[in-house]
């Protein structure tokens, strides 16, 4: 892992980039649409070394929260999106390689036990409590983050 410091709106960001090996047996535990089984997910908490962290993988990219004080941002390359797409259809996918380089992004505030069941009981009464994923939802957002179809890897 390297770390560099680069400006963003003129403030100083470290951004630190991530070699990810996706291998044979991240794909072979991998589970279409579930998020806790994602062949991307498993190697990115590998690469980062990662006991307990927050790992969210979708069509944007790879958001984490490790150190419990920010959240970090990358953008998946073209080869890490196909290789998803391609999965989520069923299709044979090879083991691969890709590079991810993380940003800070937001500071990670820490909530009281109210907010917890306030924002708990407002998601149960929405119906956005249980989160389902979908191969139409991972590739609608495909397609606005690629701007286009999904290929095959």
């Amino acid at each position: 892992m390297t770390v560099q410091t680069k400006k963003m709106h003129g403030k100083p960001v470290q951004s630190k980039k991530v070699t990810v090996h996706v291998l044979n047996w991240d794909i072979e535990g991998a589970e279409c649409r579930k998020p806790t089984k994602c062949m991307i997910k498993v190697a990115v908490k590998r690469a980062l070394n990662l006991a307990h962290g927050y790992i969210h993988v979708d069509a944007t990219g790879v958001s984490i929260s490790r150190n419990g004080k920010y959240r970090e941002k990358a953008f998946l390359p073209q080869r890490a999106l196909s290789a998803m797409v391609a999965f989520d259809h069923g299709w044979s996918v090879k083991p691969f390689k890709f590079t991810l380089e993380f940003h800070k992004t937001t500071r990670v505030g820490k909530i009281s036990e109210q907010q917890r069941e306030t924002y708990t009981k407002r998601a149960k009464s929405n119906g956005s409590a249980k989160k389902k994923y979908d191969m139409r939802s991972r590739v609608i957002g495909l397609s606005v983050a690629g701007g286009g179809e999904a290929k095959a890897a």
